[in-house]
């Protein structure tokens, strides 16, 4: 079965976690020495930023294709006086120039013997009517709080026109863990035989390296010392429950006024909210906010934090919690069935909705010899897990070739 990986090279590395896992997950399919059951290329329709070891199939439409026929400029002639007729007509055109465009790179499909589509971000499939597998994260829409980035008419719409129609069109569903495999058979009623697990994995933050040297730097240009700070990497949605976080930290501050907090991430909306609750609080000395950092920031953020705190509504799994761990630092999440999927006892768990329990295991972790025993645990449990890139470029080459076998069936 000859698979084609979708590449998205120009997706915006502040999307978070998606770009990172596309883009781990890329260099370790290119590096891969797949079984002769199965070839890899990479598609494109778009001029390349990368080079890659693998073959590239660069589709091109044909420019013909968004010219107007003399039938076209006619009907424009006779609808640009009416602005209903105008807009009717603009869509009408467009949904028939994206047909032929994809018609055109379904023809280039066929020619490189392409059986297959893997497209590595959620809610992504270009080309219509032809075969595709599809990766998926989360059903956040209707498996957590009708949060406004997933309630609002627009996204709402989008993730159920996506989730109702054109995912259950998918050869085979790839979901992150277990827990989000059942998450799709509970919500969604997919037959379980079509979703596969592909588990997620730390992001390329851990193979960053970073001198103690430069990690001093930046943590003295932080304005925060070794262990004396909690660590935070999230976006500013709603969702990601910063309120409840401030909540917490208020209570531990009382008790250890010396810590800090270090939150990052870029604004989806809810920074400046969560800002006012800072002045509110009175925690202006001890929140500290960087915005978006590179990888060798967030590397040592990581490797110097006393802990990771994810109070995140959003699962069932997260990145984050898999880079924390790998690289030493304790983590305290929400209580989540994936969560405990990914860290089994490697962690502490709390109630996202209760800032007193978040409060608990901050507290809980500033332990030393506690703190040191669950670091402990958590790496031997580590070693062992699915979760990290070497076994999933493994279980990524077993779930292909079972899907081979059904997709053998036909032809195009």
């Amino acid at each position: 079965m000859k698979v084609g990986v979708w590449l998205n090279e120009d997706i915006d590395t502040q999307v978070g976690g998606g770009f990172s896992y596309a883009d781990r997950l890329i260099h370790l399919i290119d590096n891969h020495e797949f079984s002769t059951e199965i070839e890899i290329v990479f598609l494109t329709s778009k001029s390349l930023i990368k080079s890659y070891k693998k073959e590239v199939v660069c589709l091109q439409f044909d420019k013909q294709l968004k010219k107007e026929n003399i039938k076209q400029k006619l009907n424009k002639f006779i609808f640009k006086n009416s602005y209903f007729l105008k807009r009717l007509y603009s869509q009408a055109d467009r949904n028939l120039k994206r047909k032929r465009i994809y018609a055109s790179y379904r023809k280039q499909l066929i020619i490189n013997n392409i059986d297959i589509i893997y497209y590595l971000s959620q809610t992504q499939c270009v080309i219509e009517d032809f075969p595709f597998i599809s990766t998926n994260w989360d059903i956040g829409h209707i498996s957590m709080y009708a949060f406004p980035e997933v309630s609002n008419k627009k996204a709402f719409n989008l993730r159920h026109t996506w989730y109702n129609e054109t995912l259950k069109k998918a050869i085979s569903i790839f979901s992150e863990s277990e827990a989000g495999k059942e998450e799709l058979i509970s919500y969604l009623n997919i037959n379980p035989a079509r979703i596969k697990v592909l588990p997620i994995f730390p992001g390329g933050v851990i193979h960053q390296k970073v001198s103690t040297e430069k990690q001093q730097d930046l943590l003295k240009s932080f304005n925060i010392e070794k262990e004396k700070f909690f660590f935070y990497p999230a976006q500013f949605w709603a969702h990601k429950n910063h309120y409840n976080l401030l909540l917490a930290f208020k209570s531990l501050i009382l008790k250890e006024p010396h810590f800090k907090l270090v939150l990052t991430g870029s604004d989806k909306g809810n920074l400046d909210y969560i800002k006012n609750k800072i002045i509110q609080l009175k925690l202006e000395e001890h929140v500290i906010y960087l915005g978006f950092m590179d990888l060798q920031s967030i590397y040592t953020l990581y490797s110097n934090a006393v802990a990771l705190v994810m109070p995140t509504f959003l699962g069932p799994t997260n990145m984050p919690l898999l880079e924390a761990r790998t690289l030493g630092c304790p983590v305290l999440c929400s209580d989540f069935k994936g969560h405990r999927e990914q860290l089994e006892d490697g962690a502490l768990y709390f109630n996202p909705l209760e800032a007193n329990t978040i409060f608990e295991t901050m507290d809980e972790i500033l332990k030393s010899d506690f703190r040191q025993k669950l670091i402990e645990v958590s790496k031997n449990i580590n070693n062992a897990s699915k979760f990290n890139e070497n076994q999933v470029i493994k279980i990524l080459e077993r779930n292909l070739i079972d899907i081979s076998k059904y997709r053998s069936c036909w032809n195009h």
